[in-house]
Formats: C-alpha cells, structure tokens, sequence
C-alpha cells in the first residue's frame, strides 16, 4: 500500500513540473516585467521622516580642508535634495534607457541593485547610474547612491537608510584629473 500511495505522489510530482514547464515555454509573454526600484519615491519619504526625530538636520560642509556645520531648515530641503528629485526614478520614465544587475554583495551584506545607461556614451542623460543596497536580513533599504552629470561636473548623492546623506560635487582639475570640489554631510540621526 505504501509503495502504491509512493507511485502515486511520484507520478502527480513528474505530471505538475511536467505541465509547470510547458507553460513557461509556451508563454514567453507572461515572464515578470522589469521594474526598477522608485528610488525618487523612497528618498521623498525619507525626507519627509527627518523631521520626526524633533530636531533639525545638522549639514557639514567638509569643502577645501575646512569643516563648517549649520542647521539645516525644513524650508531649505527643497534646495538641497531637489536635484535628486529629478529625473524621477522609477519603471515607468527610465525603462528604455536604463538596464538593471543584481547580485548579493556579502561583503557588505546586501543585495546590490544597480541601474546604468544602456548606452553609456550618451552624455545627455543627467542620471549616470544608480545603486540601491537591500539589506539581506531585513530586505529594507540599507542605501541608496545616485551618480548626476551636472554641466561638466558630477554630483553623487549617497543616502543611508534613515540616518544621514553625503553630497559630493566632483570636477576636474587642470590636469583633467578628478577631484571633490564639494562636499557635504547632512545628518540627522
């Protein structure tokens, strides 16, 4: 009687993953769509959320080997986050243009999702590329960092998850090499 129930289980197992891979192949059409993580979305929520700590944003200005901090005001958001508000990041407006790769980074414990240029020779894209890290034990966004073409310089926001962001505005020097010309800490965790 056990063999028999065994048999049985065995055939109904062959018949479903039979059945499962014929409608894969016979329906290429139905394979999940791509879709990019809203990153605009995310950082307009996080932004949102600064203010429920109770205490404003402390923004360090770390420019020329001099360090300077001030306060930063719920009114002054809007000019210091908004040119990473747009182009808005997400599925719909930049999937054309933009090609996803994931993989699973163990060195810093993430899932590493990141977006660039399908033709990276394009200079009038703004958006050079894109990384959103999830963290792999609590799938929640650990970080998130944008790289900007702003005129002939590049402007790099890096955003960690509910605690700080760093903005790095970066040009070149006589020699054409790279260099911070920019940068600021805003912290308010």
């Amino acid at each position: 009687m056990k063999q028999l129930v065994s048999l049985v289980l065995f055939g109904v197992c062959l018949q479903a993953c039979h059945q499962a891979t014929k409608k894969n192949n016979s329906h290429p059409e139905l394979e999940e769509p791509i879709s990019f993580f809203p990153v605009t979305s995310y950082i307009k929520g996080q932004i949102a959320g600064i203010g429920r700590y109770g205490l404003a944003p402390l923004k360090f200005d770390l420019s020329n080997d001099k360090k300077d901090s001030v306060w930063l005001k719920a009114e002054q958001f809007d000019v210091v986050f908004n040119p990473f508000l747009h182009p808005v990041i997400d599925s719909t407006n930049l999937i054309d243009l933009y090609e996803e790769s994931k993989f699973a980074d163990q060195t810093i414990d993430a899932f590493t999702f990141t977006y660039s240029a399908k033709n990276e020779s394009d200079t009038s894209l703004e958006l050079k590329r894109w990384d959103v890290y999830i963290n792999t034990k609590t799938n929640n966004v650990q970080r998130v960092f944008i790289v900007k073409r702003s005129g002939t310089k590049e402007i790099q926001l890096t955003w960690q998850h509910d605690e700080w962001c760093s903005i790095r505005t970066i040009g070149k020097d006589a020699k054409g090499l790279a260099v911070v010309e920019k940068e600021e800490l805003i912290k308010w965790k």
